[in-house]
């Protein structure tokens, strides 16, 4: 049996060999104390709700395992959902990485494989993923700019010929907006929310485009009591404008370190978005008047790594053209 598998900050998704369908559920672990644990979907809706006794985190953040007992249950569950489905114990496992990774951190990822009980870990570059299962041609000399805009790290690859010719990335994400959301309450209006409040302040800035505040609720710090707050609308697009604007910092710094011959293709064809942070809003309309580049946004683009891992498993798995030129993308442990 063959598993692989977007580890993700804020989800992870997971297929096996031969198949379309992929899981997808939430990168949260909780933990009590007598080390049980519970992952996914069911361990996301204790956040913020969970007694002393049951420890609640994030296995993965940045790109970078923090918690390698939950990573390795992490995996453990994504396996024992296919297994189910299928005969026998062993398999072997292949998980998408961004470019810029440690071999450090890379050998964390594949200690953590291994402990849920892989018997081969393989790593896959995701921007390349990405990329492919955007539906891009990997047997072509023309230059693709794929900027991954995940939860924990946003990536921009430049890719040609089915290899990444140059990669930039940072260590933050649309969570950022999360985590500013939080704290912009907490100092500015003496007013604590939760990570989850936070998230669901984000989706209703995006879909609600005429709210001029938005209702959270939460506890004030000044009385200690629950409470509601109306925070303004100018709050929420400040966090959101300076995430666009680190993108747009990242894309410019790749342009400028870009091969001419290929910059000339992006002007062409333009950049790519893919990753969950290419849905927010106005972020296509930011990039395309500030570089005055073609943008497109991937279909589906939040799942674009797990179809591109599954496809490329199956190409690999045929001996196909586009395999000749992704072997060199595989790194095994």
């Amino acid at each position: 049996m063959r598993i692989v598998m977007d580890l993700g900050t804020c989800e992870f998704r997971a297929g096996m060999s031969g198949q379309k369908e992929f899981i997808n559920e939430s990168s949260v672990v909780a933990r009590d104390q007598s080390g049980q644990f519970i992952v996914g979907n069911q361990a996301e809706q204790m956040l913020g709700r969970n007694p002393h006794s049951i420890q609640v985190g994030f296995p993965v953040v940045g790109g970078i395992i923090k918690d390698m007992e939950a990573a390795r249950e992490v995996v453990k569950h994504a396996v024992s959902t296919f297994r189910s489905r299928t005969f026998g114990k062993k398999f072997s496992l292949t998980l998408s990485i961004p470019s810029q990774m440690t071999q450090i951190e890379k050998r964390a990822l594949q200690d953590a494989g291994a402990m849920a009980g892989a018997n081969h870990v393989e790593l896959f570059d995701s921007s390349i993923a990405a990329a492919i299962g955007a539906g891009l041609p990997m047997d072509t000399s023309r230059g693709y700019l794929i900027v991954n805009l995940g939860a924990g790290v946003t990536e921009v690859s430049l890719l040609s010929m089915g290899g990444i010719v140059q990669s930039k990335s940072v260590r933050t994400g649309s969570r950022s907006i999360d985590e500013g959301l939080v704290e912009t309450a907490r100092k500015q209006f003496q007013f604590l929310i939760g990570q989850r409040s936070a998230e669901r302040l984000k989706h209703m800035y995006g879909e609600d485009k005429d709210a001029r505040e938005f209702e959270v609720r939460g506890r004030s710090l000044t009385t200690g009591l629950p409470d509601s707050l109306n925070i303004p609308r100018s709050v929420v697009e400040e966090l959101f404008n300076r995430y666009y604007e680190s993108i747009h910092t990242l894309i410019l710094h790749s342009l400028e370190a870009a091969p001419p011959e290929l910059v000339g293709d992006i002007l062409d064809h333009g950049m790519i978005l893919v990753g969950g942070g290419a849905k927010a809003t106005d972020l296509q309309t930011m990039i395309l008047k500030t570089t005055e580049i073609p943008v497109i946004v991937a279909d589906e683009p939040d799942t674009c790594i797990i179809r591109g891992l599954l496809q490329t498993d199956l190409a690999k798995q045929s001996g196909k053209l586009p395999w000749k030129r992704l072997k060199r993308n595989y790194q095994e442990s």
